[in-house]
């Protein structure tokens, strides 16, 4: 019975002696409890996860495929679009763009000459059709039913306007890009109709502005809310620049 007691009051002096260390700050255990410091910034690395955790729950992923039928080319014109929308009032947009009419440049041409019987400046003019995908990545902002958009549109500087009415059912939509030095910019008209729950069809004009190359077009959209993205992207890990 001495023996336990002798046991007992040795393991209370121990406890004792950790209980002071803690309550004067020493070793790890002292610094994490008595340091206002350490909670202070556990407090904001929780507050900081809890604000994450919000924005992933309120970030929508919706993924839009489209296809529309050029008239006078009898051809398709292939859309797939990611649109990132953190807020109702606010989204990015990438999208892939397979046009038939391919990519289009002004490649001018000037050569100088010193024989007197020639012209001293010769300029030549040479469009250049290349075959391949073009690419869009937009901001956009809304202001109750209208929605402005800026930024690359079919591998061009562009801005965007959309109107939204009948609850977002109908939105008539406007895009002016491709702007050159001595061609018309490309502007395009549209309107789409949802008849169904993700399912919209589309028509409208293509480069308005250029007679020779503008275009009647119709088509369908499919647009929906990919929840499995947004995990995707959530959970991927963020690129090192190091």
């Amino acid at each position: 019975l001495s023996i336990t007691l002798e046991q007992l009051n040795y393991t209370l002096q121990n406890v004792g002696e950790i209980t002071d260390k803690i309550n004067e700050g020493e070793g790890t255990i002292g610094v994490l409890v008595n340091d206002p410091t350490i909670a202070e910034e556990t407090e904001k690395a929780v507050k900081g996860v809890g604000d994450f955790v919000d924005r992933v729950s309120k970030l929508k992923t919706i993924v839009e495929l489209r296809s529309e039928y050029l008239v006078r080319q009898t051809a398709l014109k292939n859309y797939v679009a990611v649109r990132l929308q953190p807020t109702d009032d606010k989204y990015y947009l990438i999208e892939l763009v397979d046009d038939p009419r391919g990519r289009t440049n002004l490649l001018q041409t000037t050569t100088l000459s010193t024989d007197p019987d020639e012209t001293p400046v010769i300029r030549e003019d040479q469009v250049i059709t290349t075959d391949t995908f073009k690419f869009s990545a937009q901001i956009a902002k809304r202001w109750d039913f209208f929605t402005g958009r800026f930024g690359l549109i079919e591998s061009s500087g562009g801005i965007g306007g959309d109107l939204h009415f009948l609850q977002d059912v109908l939105e008539l939509k406007v895009d002016m890009f491709d702007v050159g030095e001595d061609v018309r910019p490309r502007l395009r008209t549209a309107a789409a109709y949802s008849f169904f729950q993700y399912v919209y069809i589309v028509g409208g004009i293509d480069d308005v502005l250029n007679d020779q190359s503008s275009d009647f077009f119709f088509g369908v959209t499919l647009r929906f809310n990919d929840e499995d993205l947004k995990t995707i992207l959530s959970t991927a890990p963020s690129p090192s620049f190091n």
